[in-house]
């Protein structure tokens, strides 16, 4: 009996001793995994916080400036009495949108933070239209619809508008357009002679150029207006020898 007694006390404090032990072990783990569980939510509203606070990337537009020279304005021409409306007809592959494209030899893609003022082929109408009203070779030159009547539709197929990139780098831009003059009702165009109706296809590349100092988006911006002086140019030419 004297055995018994000295026997079961050990088992019995063992498992008591044992879970003494635990508890203290089990308070502690508690304690770390909702300090972390804390500091996680902390942290992530924190980052929520800062991209709410995040400055939104600053976004640069620009558009198409392209002025007569004095030439051309003195120029003399058959048109002056001519009435002109400037129509975008067909427009090149994904160039129907304000973004400022780059192209390589097997890829396009949109500049992050360069648009247009608007989306390409509304920018192509409203630049022609005022270069061509400023060239004073017209009686008047409009882009819009139901506007007074004209006498001639220059329809202008945008073929290319992009910035070439070579090895990564922006090395150029291209201007590409189709156009066609022709009368602007069935009455004129049964009535119109062979010499009436004007197609030309016209290309301009224009290396970019960074010189004086000129950030990369100003220098892209310049090229393309220069391409559009060139292009615009050449398409008065071949409206004043109809």
């Amino acid at each position: 009996m004297r055995n018994e007694l000295i026997q079961q006390p050990p088992s019995s404090s063992g498992v008591r001793a044992a879970s003494l032990v635990q508890a203290p072990r089990l308070a502690r783990q508690r304690s770390v995994r909702a300090v972390l569980t804390t500091l996680g939510l902390t942290l992530g509203l924190s980052a929520c916080t800062n991209l709410l606070n995040a400055e939104p990337p600053v976004i640069r537009r620009y558009t198409l400036l392209a002025t007569p020279t004095a030439e051309a304005s003195q120029a003399g021409g058959s048109m002056a009495d001519t009435s002109i409306m400037v129509h975008v007809g067909s427009v090149g592959l994904s160039l129907n949108t304000d973004r400022i494209l780059a192209r390589d030899e097997l890829t396009i893609a949109p500049i992050s933070d360069l648009r247009w003022v608007e989306a390409a082929p509304a920018m192509l109408e409203k630049s022609l239209t005022d270069f061509l009203q400023q060239s004073g070779q017209f009686r008047y030159v409009t882009h819009h619809r139901g506007g007074p009547k004209t006498d001639r539709i220059l329809t202008v197929d945008l073929r290319d508008l992009y910035v070439i990139s070579e090895n990564k780098q922006a090395k150029a831009v291209k201007l590409g357009l189709a156009a066609r003059l022709s009368p602007a009702s069935v009455e004129r165009k049964a009535r119109a002679a062979p010499g009436d109706e004007m197609s030309v296809v016209l290309f301009e590349r224009v290396d970019i150029d960074r010189s004086g100092g000129k950030s990369i988006d100003e220098a892209i911006a310049q090229a393309f207006s220069t391409a559009a002086q060139r292009v615009f140019s050449k398409l008065l030419t071949a409206m004043q020898a109809e």
